[in-house]
């Protein structure tokens, strides 16, 4: 499919800008903290409206200074103090200042390290003007170039522009990197998905009811219309060019690249940072993979510390750091919450990674290496969920130490009680010698988390080879086919990458159930409410 210009569905906005703190504004400019800061700063757009950015940059203007842009859709004016809002996400309040805005680089640090840094609204949102497309279809992307194009050009910057951000904030790097403008030197992308579709809307094919319907929401802050995302899923519910303009151009990347993944954002960001990483054709990119909390990551000093040497070798022109030692590839191989050990790997995936397959027991509610004599069947139903819940369990015991790394699939054979569509979900875990569960960071705040996730609505098993590679089977989604109660079917199941070492004694733990593992969706539209068989061998 060929990039194209969408006619989107709009709506109202979904919320005023008032109703969170944020006031109609004019430009100012002030000096406070070692920093001039210019509040609503109007950036020209090719649309014929503007983009408004803040800017933060060094106090002394005796010479022009590179720029680090971050483009949000949560607020320029902003700032957000993770460590009172989110208690658990380890974001030490010490690391950053109140300048601060969610998910974006602290402008006090920069600032005081030669740098300008600026905080733009997604055009059209907050008190912005014009409509607002989200997740940088090309209009958005458009959009962040104009700004890019403009920032580079104002006489106090040196016309050098990094990018940096969290989530969104990673996204919008992705589509904007790919347009290549003439002045983006480099990016910082941190945990963001790539493929809107797959690893926000629908996982597997199933609807995501919890975070999409919760984060279209906020981001529809405006005073004018915005694109309606929710009833654009409605519309859309098959893969289509409304998602593919939403799929980053992963290939057409260019410039330098410090990527920040991990294995711990199962569910929203892991298959994307990683995708991106593994498709961008920049010559020079780097990946760090941590199992840990990612805002504590990201503004963690020693990881901010690598950021500015990448920063400084590519907006600076320094060749005396040392991003030219660096590995390409820093994994973290967990052992347990916060414990494990980092490796310098040549790329990613490992082409040493052998895939192995396992075999699932019905009988004994083993994984066994080869297939069992006798043909069993295990069945749970379809609706049960929460902590008694009846699934299909799967346990193998290591008798040495063993490491998973890589991508990962099942492959399932499985049949519905009634109905013509079943949701699958599925979920592996660590458990140690005493059968005890070995919880991970998970998402941003939470240690109960997988080692890894997959689902797929049964409908929706139809591959994509074009896309798939072994060990990771990628749906098409571009159409469904409908089941038959109580006749078997293959389901290949692309389950998250992930990292993690089982020592001797200690088990890996395989969960298959109807109902949401990791996150609670809302089951009323489901498509299966009876049995579901899973058939071995």
């Amino acid at each position: 499919m060929s990039e194209t210009r969408l006619r989107h569905t709009l709506t109202s906005p979904l919320s005023h800008p008032s109703s969170r703190g944020a006031v109609p504004q004019e430009y100012l400019r002030r000096s406070v903290d070692g920093m001039i800061i210019e509040t609503h700063v109007a950036v020209p757009l090719r649309t014929g409206y503007h983009a408004f950015a803040d800017v933060y940059r060094p106090e002394n203007e005796s010479e022009a200074v590179p720029v680090i842009i971050s483009w949000t859709p949560y607020g320029k004016h902003n700032p957000a103090p993770l460590w009172k809002i989110y208690p658990q996400s380890g974001a030490n309040r010490e690391w950053y200042s109140d300048y601060t805005c969610f998910e974006a680089p602290d402008p006090i640090y920069w600032t005081q390290r030669g740098y300008a840094v600026v905080i733009a609204d997604v055009a059209g949102t907050w008190h912005g003007e014009g409509v607002a497309t989200f997740s940088s279809g090309l209009e958005e992307a458009e959009s962040f170039y104009d700004t890019i194009e403009w920032i580079a050009a104002r006489p106090w910057s040196n016309g050098n522009v990094g990018l940096s951000g969290v989530s969104y904030l990673a996204v919008s790097q992705w589509h904007v990197a790919a347009l290549n403008p003439p002045s983006l030197k480099c990016i910082v992308p941190v945990e963001g998905w790539s493929d809107f579709y797959r690893e926000v809307l629908r996982h597997g094919g199933i609807p995501d009811t919890s975070f999409f319907p919760y984060i279209a929401e906020r981001w529809g802050a405006a005073v004018s219309s915005v694109e309606d995302l929710m009833e654009e899923s409605l519309d859309h519910p098959l893969w289509d060019e409304l998602w593919e303009s939403k799929r980053a151009k992963l290939e057409k990347i260019q410039v330098p690249a410090l990527v920040i993944a991990s294995f711990s954002d199962q569910g929203l960001h892991t298959r994307g940072t990683l995708e991106g990483y593994k498709k961008i054709a920049s010559r020079e990119k780097w990946l760090i993979v941590h199992r840990r909390r990612k805002w504590e990551f990201y503004y963690r000093p020693d990881i901010v510390e690598k950021q500015r040497q990448f920063y400084d070798k590519f907006l600076k022109g320094r060749a005396d750091n040392e991003v030219e030692s660096w590995p390409p590839v820093r994994l973290e191989i967990s052992d347990r919450w916060y414990e494990g050990q980092w490796r310098d790997e040549m790329e990613w995936p490992l082409r040493r990674q052998i895939h192995t397959p396992w075999y699932l027991d019905g009988r004994s509610s083993a994984i066994s290496d080869a297939t069992a004599t006798e043909a069993s069947c295990v069945e749970y139903h379809s609706l049960s969920g929460g902590p008694t819940a009846t699934r299909a369990v799967f346990d193998r015991e290591f008798s040495s130490d063993t490491e998973i790394t890589g991508h990962i699939s099942a492959t399932l054979f499985m049949e519905t009680s009634e109905g013509d569509d079943m949701d699958v979900f599925v979920a592996i875990y660590k458990l140690d010698s005493q059968d005890r569960l070995v919880g991970q960071a998970f998402y941003a705040q939470y240690s109960d988390g997988p080692v890894s996730l997959g689902w797929l609505r049964a409908s929706r098993r139809k591959i994509d080879p074009a896309q798939s590679s072994p060990g990771q089977p990628v749906a098409a989604h571009t159409h469904e086919e409908k089941l038959s109660p109580r006749k078997v079917y293959q389901l290949d199941i692309e389950l998250w990458a992930s990292s993690m070492c089982y020592r001797s004694g200690e088990k890996l733990r395989f969960v298959v159930q109807g109902t949401d593992i990791a996150v609670c969706l809302d089951e009323t539209n489901k498509p299966d409410k009876g049995a579901q068989d899973l058939h071995s061998p």
